[in-house]
Formats: C-alpha cells, sequence, structure tokens
C-alpha cells in the first residue's frame, strides 16, 4: 500500500470541455467541468461528493476511472499516475477500481442475462477455472447483495430498480476492487430501497475493505455513509472536512445553503438563506464561481478567485476566511 496511506489522491485536475461554434467549427472557450479539483481517499474510507446537478461530480467521478481525459493534474492510485501510466499497467489496475453507475436500468445489458453480466468482468481478466466455478462465483456474488441464484438466468427486465442495483453492485465487487465510484447509486430508487442498498454498499465496505467515492445530491445519505464530504460547485471544491463538522458547522456560504434545502423530521420548511443573481459563467469564471449567488460575497469575491484556506480541520475556498491558520 502506498507510504503516505492514501489509496487514491488528485491533485490539482482539470477536464475541460471545448465548446465549438460556426461552421468551421472553432473552439471559442471551454466548459470548466473539473476545475483544479484536489482531494484523497484513504483505504477503507468513504468520501462523500455533494453538489447541485451540473456541477462536475460525475465528470471527476468518470475523470478518476480514465473514462473522460483530464487537461492538467495528477491522479495517483497506490502510488501510480493513472494519467501516465500504459495501456498494460492501466488494464491491470482496472480491477481494483470499479463504479456503479446511477441508473440501474440504463447501465444493464438487456440482451444478457444475469450470469453474463456479472461473470463478464471475472471471465475477462481469467479469474474462473471452468463454467462451474463461473457459477459458483455468480451465486457467491448474488448471495452477498441479497438474490440468490433463481435470478441466474433471468433478464434484467424481469428486475425491480432496486434488484437491478444490487445486480450493479455484484458486478462492481466481482474483480474484487479496492475502490469504487458510487455514481449517485440510489437517487433512482424509493426512499426505503435507499435505505437497503445503503447499508449492502456499508456491509461490502466492511467485509471486502472497500474505500468508496460516494457522489450524491442528497446530503442526508451522504451523512450517513460518508467519513469526509468535498463540496463541489462549479468544477471546483469549495470546502472539505469530516462529515460531522460540515454537517454541523458549514463553513461556506454554498455548503450553508445546500444544509439549508435538506428537509428533516422537525425542522422548518422556511429557508434561513436566499439566493439571488444568476449561476455564473462555466466558461470564464470571473472571481469566486458562487459570487453571484452569494448572501455574503465582498466586492473582492467578484474581481478574484479564492484560494483555499485552512481552518483547524476544514479546508474552505473563501474570502470570508483569513489566511491559513
Amino acid at each position: 500500500m502506498n507510504e503516505n496511506n492514501k489509496l487514491l489522491e488528485v491533485i490539482n485536475l482539470k477536464t475541460y470541455f471545448p465548446i465549438n461554434r460556426g461552421i468551421f467549427s472553432r473552439t471559442v472557450g471551454y466548459v470548466r467541468a473539473v476545475d483544479d479539483v484536489s482531494l484523497y481517499i484513504e483505504p477503507k474510507e468513504t468520501v462523500g461528493l455533494v453538489g447541485e446537478s451540473g456541477c462536475g461530480k460525475t465528470t471527476l467521478g468518470r475523470t478518476i476511472l480514465g473514462l473522460e481525459k483530464p487537461n492538467a493534474g495528477k491522479i495517483v492510485f497506490d502510488g501510480n499516475d493513472i494519467c501516465s501510466i500504459s495501456r498494460k499497467e492501466m488494464r491491470n489496475l482496472r480491477k481494483r477500481i470499479q463504479i456503479v453507475f446511477q441508473d440501474p436500468i440504463a447501465s444493464l445489458n438487456p440482451r444478457m442475462n444475469i450470469l453474463d453480466i456479472i461473470t463478464e468482468g471475472i471471465i475477462e481478466f481469467n479469474m474462473v477455472n471452468g463454467y462451474s466455478d463461473i457459477k459458483d462465483q455468480a451465486i457467491r456474488l448474488l448471495n452477498e447483495v441479497g438474490l440468490d441464484d433463481t435470478a441466474l438466468y433471468r433478464y434484467p427486465h424481469e428486475f425491480s430498480g432496486g434488484q437491478k442495483q444490487r445486480i450493479n453492485i455484484a458486478r462492481a465487487i466481482s474483480l474484487k476492487p479496492d475502490f469504487i465510484v458510487c455514481d449517485e447509486p440510489v437517487s433512482a430508487l424509493d426512499v426505503s430501497i435507499q435505505a437497503q442498498v445503503i447499508n449492502l454498499l456499508m456491509d461490502l465496505q466492511d467485509s471486502h475493505n472497500l474505500s468508496y467515492l460516494f457522489i450524491s445530491h442528497d446530503l442526508n445519505i451522504v451523512s450517513h455513509i460518508a467519513n469526509r464530504v468535498a463540496v463541489m460547485y462549479f468544477g471546483k471544491i469549495v470546502e472539505q472536512g469530516e462529515t460531522e463538522e460540515i454537517m454541523t458547522n458549514p463553513l461556506h456560504p454554498y455548503t450553508q445553503t445546500l444544509l439549508d434545502a435538506v428537509i428533516s423530521p422537525g425542522k422548518s420548511r422556511n429557508k434561513k438563506i436566499k439566493l439571488y443573481g444568476d449561476v455564473s459563467s462555466s466558461m470564464n469564471p470571473s472571481g469566486c464561481v458562487f459570487s453571484p449567488r452569494c448572501p455574503k460575497a465582498l466586492s473582492l469575491c467578484r474581481k478574484e478567485p479564492p484560494r483555499e484556506k485552512i481552518i483547524q480541520t476544514r479546508k474552505v475556498m473563501c474570502h470570508n476566511y483569513g489566511k491559513n491558520d
């Protein structure tokens, strides 16, 4: 394991998408989907990545997985810089890095039965010995996610949304990974099923020593599963810290508005924080990306991007706080 005890470290990562216009499709600018992001995940740890739709959460997850090519920065997994290794080396790492997609329906091939779906990876990487071993491993994987062997020869359309997501999770753990990106894995499920899937993920984390990047817009869910939380807005991580600290004492105005919008028992539905103004441009942002909507914005916020500041054990990107402690 890596000496600094960081299974995954993202360093100043940038993933931009070109904006092309005109009959010659000239590039006139870039959408800064992931803009100078740094974070880390330790072994057996869950880091929650939260933010509203379109903030770049999924793009960050896809870039870590190698599904999007970054423009700059590093992604270091167990000492290996994913951005600079060869295809052969990346293939070997793919067994250790998996994903659970948001849509449990679209992420399963409707023409493949469940046996083929959850064993496709272990067959590709030669981790089985014959058909009987394939079937035994498939049954074991189904049992681990709360399904039985009657599912083996059925097809995805025969299952509920929650069952489909359990099949996705079985496929993700089939290669015995160290790290899984969970891209809003319960957002398409009923509330009661959400709790079951979250508990399943936590149980699998304990039994398989897994690390998760758990992407979600639901702070209630993240507070239940994550050890630490990173708050993302318009491609930037604006606040990072321990889950309990962020949930009880958010520092960044955007984090405060996210928590203010959470509906929980006994909480008044009258929002204390109201946002005004327009969303800043992700093409050519000036100053702090949140400043057009921020109720605490200073004149400096509209002119100069804030630098990350360390407030005790928290990292926050806001001009309202002083120099690093």
